[in-house]
């Protein structure tokens, strides 16, 4: 027992080093990003206004962008182009209709385990492919949440 408690006590502070460098790590990410969006708010603003500039020019002037509908240059190219977009004004009603009339190629659905339901299955001796039910001691450690807290903490201080 003394030594399993002694492998413990080692996994415990190992535990407690990967809490503080994951928490010195978040804390190094928060601030580059910080950095980051105060560096770049400014150039998307720019880009923003920039792009409404040259959007209102190329609507305002439409009759120069008819043969080509857009001009190339070193940076790459602007005009006119046909589009077709869908504009989604009520998802809950759009979804209500496509359901409804059974339209599947128009929804997407993901499938996910529900494993209480697949429990209750295995339980009264139904067989489930690619499941079986683990039914016994299972070994278990917990490592102080208030060790790990106090780790991040000391990180963030």
């Amino acid at each position: 027992m003394d030594i399993a408690k002694k492998v413990f006590d080692e996994l415990a502070r190992t535990e407690i080093d990967i809490a503080s460098l994951d928490a010195q790590f978040e804390g190094a990410v928060a601030v580059l990003k910080a950095l980051h969006l105060e560096e770049v708010e400014p150039l998307h603003q720019k880009a923003a206004k920039d792009a409404e500039a040259l959007s209102q020019f190329i609507t305002a002037s439409a009759e120069l962008f008819t043969d080509p509908r857009k001009v190339k240059t070193d940076f790459g190219t602007f005009g006119l182009q046909r589009a077709t977009e869908v504009i989604i004004l009520d998802e809950a009603r759009c979804k209500a209709y496509l359901k409804a009339k059974r339209l599947d190629a128009c929804l997407k659905t993901t499938i996910s385990l529900v494993k209480p339901a697949i429990r209750k299955r295995l339980n009264v001796g139904k067989r489930v492919a690619g499941c079986k039910l683990n039914d016994g001691d299972t070994a278990v450690y917990k490592v102080d949440k208030v060790l790990l807290a106090d780790a991040k903490e000391g990180v963030q201080s």
